[in-house]
């Protein structure tokens, strides 16, 4: 009865049986093999920081235009808004009657 896994056993046993025949050619495979894995991991890191680097800076940039903008009255919660509140066309300054201000 043959089932999925006797090809890869025997496929192992032959592997192994060459490795103990030829160490010199098996640890240069395996130091390749291993050389590869490293490379392939340090490329993945590499990318993912710089990703996440890319990210931050963005955040960063985006929390500047934000600040800046607030403090420019462009947007509704910057100090320029109070102002207007102040002096504008129905502002409290502008809104006095011959009265006292």
């Amino acid at each position: 009865m043959s089932s999925w896994y006797t090809p890869v056993v025997s496929f192992l046993e032959s592997s192994a049986k060459w490795m103990e025949k030829n160490p010199t050619a098996a640890s240069m495979i395996g130091g390749a093999l291993a050389g590869g894995a490293q490379y392939y991991t340090e490329t993945k890191i590499q990318k993912d920081r710089e990703r996440h680097d890319k990210k931050m800076y963005d955040r960063r940039k985006s929390d500047q235009l934000d600040n800046a903008r607030a403090s420019s009255g462009i947007d509704a919660s910057g100090y320029g808004n109070h102002a207007k509140s102040l002096v504008g066309g129905t502002g409290l300054l502008n809104s006095a009657k011959g009265g006292v201000v």
